[in-house]
């Protein structure tokens, strides 16, 4: 999902995001996910569903946080005009909705807390576009 902010502003030379950019995206660390899957192989009842949360932001912030390390501008488009650098999956679903969840199974039954050092999705930002960087510079 944050990849496709980055494509946003190779696309159109700024980073965006669908209306208003309020609705709300759950966000945890993969290595918060892998504790999840480990805790669930050991102590996880068969057939339940496990959720791994840590936090939300919404989609406006996330484009803002991305510009800023990019040292480009935000702009807000309208679902057609997403549809031009998007694909139909990314538009539609993955920016045009909330995508929220919730852990208290994951916290209760696995014991599992995400960790106070991942909880800043802002911070994974930091690490792309280091990455990106390092890998194009």
């Amino acid at each position: 999902m944050i990849r496709g902010l980055f494509r946003s502003a190779e696309a159109t030379g700024a980073v965006c995001y669908i209306g208003r950019g309020l609705n709300l995206y759950s966000n945890v660390h993969v290595d918060d996910v892998a504790e999840v899957y480990s805790l669930a192989l050991d102590k996880g009842v068969a057939g339940a569903l496990y959720h791994a949360v840590s936090g939300e932001t919404n989609y406006r912030t996330l484009a803002e946080a991305v510009a800023a390390r990019l040292a480009v501008s935000t702009r807000s488009v309208d679902l057609g005009t997403a549809l031009e650098f998007w694909d139909k999956f990314t538009a539609l679903i993955a920016f045009s909705v909330c995508s929220r969840s919730r852990a208290p199974r994951t916290r209760r039954e696995l014991g599992w807390m995400p960790s106070p050092d991942r909880l800043d999705i802002l911070d994974d930002i930091d690490e792309l576009v280091a990455r990106r960087t390092t890998v194009r510079g």
